[in-house]
């Protein structure tokens, strides 16, 4: 039976969009995924969330999506303390105001026990109490709070346009938007997708740590996976965040499709492909990540267990072993992260060239 050009192009075109659909999820790290994701759902009506996920599923803490690698510039301090003299004439406030200052962690923020503090310098509690009040009115607006939710919440009154809802979805369901849970958060606060959605882009615009602007070299990163030790000297796999399932609503498109409006048909078939292409791309994603992470762990065994020196490893040789293409393993590769006990790695932390690993007697040989 001879197959028509018109059906091999068909499946040249199909091929063309699972490809470029499993190419981009690759590349967007799980935030980014979880708002394609959300606008996938928004254009396609037989696409729905499942509601039974929950935060439980995802046991990274809320504040840990806000990750950093800081340096922050000394002259943070200064500059605070040198605000506060313009703003306090009593010399005692002033002393108790920079007891807290100096108390600041790296990002501006304030985690100290205030009335432990006043013990120390010979301080009241009320007197710590406005003298905190006295370095939050300072700027840059956010410095002393104790989380980003607290930082945005004291930043808000200095904002200008700011969108319908903005505070309520911070005070209530800050969690919620950090997991990028849009549909959750249009049910719950009764706000549309689209002001939840200005909500987002304009809570993305401020600053989550007040120290921002005071540290060189400013990172946010977010491990995707956590590589964990198992018994007998293994050592295992789990994405630290999980993708909420994805609803069919066979039961709309069985409703429709038994119209005989050809346009109606149309609409309801191509949405049934797109999204069978999306639950394809997801699949692919993770599966192309776990090959990858899962081949590191076995050439870089004696560094997960022993801390040993890294092996020789390329990424050709993984798409070798694997069967994966080129491209796939260099987007598995690019700017995700792993945790390993407690610390932070770049996966091509864990790759070395041959080349690498000569002494300077073999190096000498090629000079």
């Amino acid at each position: 039976m001879m197959i028509g050009p018109e059906l091999i192009l068909e499946q040249q075109i199909k091929l063309n969009q699972r490809q470029l659909l499993s190419m981009k999820l690759l590349a967007l790290p799980m935030q980014n995924l979880h708002e394609f994701i959300q606008e996938k759902i928004v254009e396609n009506p037989l696409l729905e969330l499942d509601d039974s996920f929950s935060k439980e599923k995802n046991s990274y803490s809320d504040e840990r999506f806000w990750e950093q690698i800081p340096d922050r510039s000394r002259s943070f301090e200064s500059v605070l303390l040198q605000e506060l003299r313009m703003h306090i004439s009593s010399t005692r406030l002033y002393e108790a105001a920079k007891l807290i200052v100096c108390s600041l962690d790296t990002r501006g923020f304030f985690f100290g026990d205030l009335a432990k503090l006043g013990e120390i310098g010979g301080f009241s509690p009320d007197e710590m109490k406005r003298a905190l009040a006295v370095v939050r009115a300072c700027e840059p607006f956010g410095v002393g709070a104790s989380s980003v939710q607290e930082s945005l919440l004291i930043q808000l009154p200095h904002q200008t346009n700011v969108p319908e809802g903005t505070e309520m979805i911070i005070k209530k369901y800050f969690s919620e938007f950090l997991h990028s849970k849009w549909d959750v958060i249009e049910r719950k606060s009764g706000l549309s997708f689209k002001k939840v959605k200005a909500v987002r882009d304009f809570i993305k615009k401020m600053s989550p740590y007040p120290a921002h602007q005071f540290m060189d070299n400013v990172q946010y990163i977010h491990p995707e996976v956590e590589i964990i030790s198992l018994e007998k000297g293994k050592l295992g796999i789990r994405f630290l965040e999980e993708l909420p399932s994805l609803i069919y609503r066979s039961d709309l498109y069985e409703l429709y499709n038994n119209t005989e409006d050809k346009e109606i048909r149309s609409f309801l078939l191509k949405h049934k492909k797109n999204y069978l292409i999306l639950q394809e791309a997801l699949v692919y994603r993770r599966m192309s990540i776990m090959k990858v992470i899962q081949y590191i762990l076995q050439v870089q065994k004696h560094f997960f267990l022993q801390y040993g020196d890294i092996k020789p490893l390329l990424q050709k040789d993984i798409s070798l072993a694997t069967g994966l293409s080129a491209s796939t393993v260099s987007r598995v590769c690019h700017e995700r992260y792993v945790l390993f006990k407690g610390k932070i790695y770049a996966v091509q932390d864990f790759f070395r060239s041959s080349l690498c690993m000569w002494g300077e007697k073999e190096r000498a040989c090629i000079r």
